[in-house]
């Protein structure tokens, strides 16, 4: 009785069937995973290095959100064009489907919790808007609220 060789699958081969039968969405590695993934360690993993911004001050993500990043996928959808990342409405808040956006850096910058509003104005915008030079009422601004 003659042997069969055995034909051996290319390692390319091996590891695209391997990592496709582990997807179950298609869309690990995309920029919205990726925001899920990063939204989630800032959040759980004290080992992070950003943990202490988000998670250690209480920050918390949904637990529809945590248990899922086709949850995540379904409320948020895919990122449009112009955003580049994940954004919380209330920076205090948590990362839920009421209080997430995907902004651009603009939107982002406008929503730290360092920024001086002024009349739902950031102070940038207060002070073009008002004909008033940026860096005095800033300098200004601090000085009376630093005593």
């Amino acid at each position: 009785m003659k042997k069969l060789a055995q034909v051996q699958p290319s390692p390319s081969l091996n590891s695209n069937v391997r990592r496709y039968s582990r997807t179950t969405h298609g869309l690990s590695g995309s920029v919205e995973w990726q925001a899920w993934v990063r939204m989630r360690n800032r959040c759980n993993d004290p080992k992070n290095a950003k943990y202490k911004y988000y998670g250690g001050r209480g920050i918390k993500v949904c637990s529809r959100w945590n248990k899922s990043f086709m949850n995540f996928y379904e409320d948020m959808g895919k990122r449009p064009a112009w955003a580049s990342s994940l954004d919380r409405k209330d920076s205090d808040g948590n990362y839920e489907p009421g209080n997430c956006r995907w902004a651009n850096r603009i939107m982002q910058a406008r929503n730290r919790r360092n920024t001086i509003l002024i009349d739902g104005m950031s102070l940038k915008q207060w002070c073009k808007k008002n004909g008033r030079s940026y860096q005095y009422t800033h300098k200004v601004f601090r000085e009376v609220n630093s005593k």
